[in-house]
């Protein structure tokens, strides 16, 4: 069965009014939600999966201008800017580890994409 990916826009205070409807995921397609002062753009490439995951799986995610990484060993990861600059090597824990003072922009952090504004 083919998976039905949906994009959704949520401003991260919960409750009704504010999520939008669940968007249909189109490849390639680009994405844009405004409010608060702020624009951000998505942009959407093919959707690959793994069937499971390995013993050192990163989860990153961008929360209140912070980097957020959950790992399930320790290591070095390194961070990337947008342009391809390593902009620095960071010690991951087991757990929760966050990045914070980065300025807005698009980072790889190790393999995985994230957007901090």
């Amino acid at each position: 069965p083919t998976a039905q990916w949906k994009i959704i826009w949520n401003n991260g205070n919960g409750g009704n009014g504010n999520q939008t409807a669940d968007l249909g995921y189109v490849n390639h397609a680009m994405y844009t939600a405004s409010g608060a002062g702020e624009v951000v753009t998505l942009l959407c490439s093919d959707i690959t999966a793994l069937n499971s995951t390995t013993s050192d799986a990163l989860q990153v995610w961008a929360y209140d201008h912070t980097i957020m990484i959950l790992s399930d060993v320790a290591k070095k990861v390194n961070i990337y800017t947008a342009d391809g600059r390593q902009l620095k090597t960071v010690n991951i824990n087991i757990g929760l580890t966050t990045i914070s003072g980065l300025p807005a922009g698009l980072y790889l952090v190790g393999n995985k994409k994230v957007a901090v504004y």
